[in-house]
């Protein structure tokens, strides 16, 4: 049975002071010349996100003006449906909820991916707080904590019953 998936992106590179930019732009599709956004569903908290440019500089200034600009520095996370799910506005939808249930703290960009089989969203997560200034630091326990009220929270915004094979 096809199920709804968050996981957390693994990479020594989201290190690197670059990785910011490199990961709005990827993420947002970005047109290279025109520096237009290609996805058709996007969104945020924190951040203007509808101009890529000032996204990276408004993430890059709070990480300044809290003294917090070594280490990690962004968060990659992805948030994939089954192929059942078909309607990219209500996964949208969803992403919002994610964004004010878990991530309200932090500066975050999602958009939402067409481009294959299972429709899916992108989230990057500013590492220091635009509020209080600390930094995340997510343990495997909190993720997992934060992985299972994500998918339940899906079971019910996409009207499925988890006991009941649906999605088959």
């Amino acid at each position: 049975m096809e199920s709804f998936i968050w996981k957390r992106v693994e990479n020594g590179f989201y290190k690197n002071k670059k990785s910011v930019n490199d990961l709005i732009h990827y993420i947002l599709r970005t047109d290279p010349d025109s520096n237009e956004i290609q996805v058709r569903f996007y969104g945020g908290t924190g951040v203007d996100y509808i101009l890529c440019e000032r996204a990276i500089r408004q993430m890059k200034a709070v990480k300044k003006y809290f003294k917090k600009k070594s280490g990690l520095q962004i968060w990659h996370f992805i948030f994939s449906c089954p192929s059942t799910i078909t309607e990219p506005m209500k996964v949208y939808d969803f992403a919002n909820k994610i964004i004010k249930e878990h991530l309200l703290d932090y500066q975050a960009i999602f958009a939402v991916h067409e481009d294959t089989d299972n429709l899916h969203v992108h989230f990057i997560i500013n590492s220091v707080s635009f509020l209080h200034g600390r930094k995340w630091h997510q343990e495997l326990s909190e993720f997992y904590f934060m992985k299972e009220s994500i998918e339940k929270m899906a079971w019910h915004h996409f009207g499925f019953d988890k006991n009941i094979t649906q999605l088959l």
